[in-house]
């Protein structure tokens, strides 16, 4: 880094109020090209936070987050997890980010360990949604129940209390189901036997480019 990009850092300190910043000072003839400013702060000073404040805070911004190139492929792992390194750009981390994969039954769950910068974790994030999606499995915006106890229909006519997984839902023939089970028996029950309304889905649109080319 050289002294130039020291004087930057140092004299940023707090990305959310200097992209707040951006916003007001856009239309500022004088005012720094707004894409080398949100670039210098994400990459140095972002992390997840700073670029979910980005991608909201108008549409030059959006649009530079966008568009950067994200990771596909950081992949989680269930066991031999190396906890002090990222799993996206290898480096060391004495306080690693875990991303659970909670959008799947209990037995099948993942892990990522990232850093905290924001391409680290948009990369896991964006390679759990689209490896899931490989798997007809669509991950919510947030768990559509606070517990997991569910109560399962059975085909006669009775209902089984059991357990049910909340941060995600299967895609069966472009229908919504919730994944439920009870003992040993597992069993996808139509979202529209719980609820009325359609199911809100993270980042939608990686899903649609995966369930196109199944």
């Amino acid at each position: 880094m050289d002294a130039c990009d020291i004087t930057i850092v140092e004299h940023v300190e707090n990305v959310s109020h200097n992209l707040f910043y951006i916003r007001k000072s856009y239309c500022n003839e004088n005012a720094m090209e707004v894409h080398i400013i949100v670039d210098i702060l994400l990459r140095y000073l972002g992390n997840l936070r700073e670029w979910s404040v980005a991608r909201v805070l108008c549409r030059h911004t959006h649009d530079i987050v966008a568009k950067k190139q994200y990771r596909m492929d950081v992949l989680g792992v269930r066991s031999f997890i190396r906890t002090n390194r990222c799993m996206c750009c290898l480096k060391h981390v004495d306080e690693p980010r875990w991303i659970s994969h909670k959008a799947v039954p209990v037995s099948y769950m993942r892990y990522t360990v990232t850093c905290h910068h924001y391409m680290c974790q948009t990369s896991a994030l964006f390679s759990m949604i689209r490896d899931l999606s490989t798997s007809n499995i669509h991950v919510l915006t947030s768990p559509f129940q606070v517990t997991g106890d569910i109560q399962i229909p059975r085909s006669n006519g009775t209902v089984t209390s059991g357990q049910c997984v909340t941060h995600g839902l299967a895609m069966i023939r472009n229908q919504y189901y919730v994944m439920t089970r009870w003992h040993d028996h597992c069993k996808n029950v139509p979202w529209s036997h719980y609820f009325d309304h359609e199911p809100r889905i993270v980042f939608k649109e990686l899903h649609s480019v995966v369930d196109a080319s199944i």
